[in-house]
């Protein structure tokens, strides 16, 4: 079973989250989590925003962005939530957690 870093972020503005359509709701969605000089491609389940304001974030390619980020508890990181809804734009969130586990995204949980 392939297991990468999850990163658990929490939404710093949470209102600006509040017009997320109900029917993206649950869903999984990709992400850009946006850097000075790279975007990285994620994968994440929107979440419900009146129940909580944290999520679990998949870096697709995690090696890639842990050689050249060091991430730690606290980091804040602009996350593109673009193609959720453009109206979200681009929303700042903190690492609350990260933990060794399954992808998100089931194409790379998938046994070989």
């Amino acid at each position: 079973m392939k297991l990468k870093n999850i990163y658990t972020v929490r939404i710093l503005n949470p209102d600006a989250m509040s017009v997320i359509p109900k029917e993206k709701i649950g869903k999984p969605t990709w992400l850009v989590l946006l850097q000075k000089d790279v975007s990285w491609s994620a994968y994440a389940v929107v979440p419900d925003i009146t129940v909580t304001d944290q999520f679990d974030l998949d870096i697709i390619f995690d090696k890639d962005f842990r050689s050249t980020t060091e991430v730690n508890i606290g980091d804040i990181f602009d996350i593109a939530f673009d193609i959720v809804d453009k109206r979200l734009g681009t929303q700042k969130v903190e690492v609350i957690g990260i933990r060794m586990d399954r992808p998100i995204n089931h194409l790379e949980n998938k046994d070989r």
